[in-house]
């Protein structure tokens, strides 16, 4: 029989997470569906849990879902991506949701919530994932899109954002996006860029950003790769390089 365990981030979108989870507990309770249910206290802290219960369940069968944003659902996806009898669900809590738009998730936590129970009863959906390999032998999975430049530094500024907050509050969340771009838009400095794809090398003289992308959205809705698909086999590759600021 197949474990449930709920990976909650109670501060997701400045803790309206937290409204999410007591509507999807309701519902696990009227059902009487039997789970658990974790809550993240620190960044990291998804991933420690999701690699510890993967190890305890030995092999066995177990369902790991991430209520949040899709900094939670990468946490849990990095700390169970090596068992291979772990599965693992989403239910949008956050303020940008790009995975459940790229993988056509409900917004109503409690239709999310059905969807993944309906799915429990049969073989799980495999996905692509892609592997970024660090110095040494850490190495970094990600299920949405992975990038480095422009796009990286707005995505680390924002995180950082006390707005971010703010505008959570006022459901205006997905705009800090677009906020950080316009402003970082005048200071940032292009760089040279060297690609090798199939052993193949292209180099970039001045490059804004590389994106590689497991399905379309990112940034909080924005389609980056349209063509992007996360069941496919294939990542697809976005280089930004040589336009002007104008």
């Amino acid at each position: 029989m197949q474990s449930t365990i709920f990976i909650i981030n109670p501060q997701a979108k400045n803790e309206y997470c937290q409204k999410v989870w007591k509507k999807v507990e309701q519902v696990l309770q009227n059902e009487k569906i039997s789970y658990s249910a974790n809550f993240t206290e620190y960044s990291g802290h998804a991933r420690k849990l999701a690699r510890s219960y993967a190890e305890q369940a030995i092999g066995q069968r177990l369902c790991i879902i991430a209520v949040g944003g899709d900094g939670t659902l990468h946490e849990v996806v990095n700390g169970a991506a090596m068992y291979p009898n772990v599965t693992v669900g989403f239910i949008p809590g956050g303020s940008g949701n790009d995975f459940s738009r790229g993988f056509g998730i409900p917004k109503d936590p409690v239709a999310a919530l059905f969807a993944i129970l309906k799915g429990t009863d049969h073989e799980p959906v495999r996905t692509d994932v892609g592997i970024i390999r660090h110095t040494g032998e850490n190495a970094t999975y990600f299920i949405n899109n992975m990038g480095a430049g422009f796009d990286a530094q707005i995505s680390e500024k924002v995180n950082r954002s006390k707005i971010k907050g703010l505008l959570n509050r006022l459901s205006l969340g997905k705009f800090i996006y677009v906020l950080f771009l316009i402003k970082e838009l005048f200071v940032y400095r292009c760089s040279a860029l060297e690609i090798e794809i199939d052993g193949k090398k292209q180099s970039f003289d001045s490059a804004w950003f590389v994106t590689v992308s497991n399905q379309p959205f990112y940034g909080g809705g924005m389609k980056i790769s349209p063509d992007a698909n996360p069941f496919d086999g294939i990542l697809n590759l976005t280089v930004v390089h040589n336009i002007s600021k104008g």
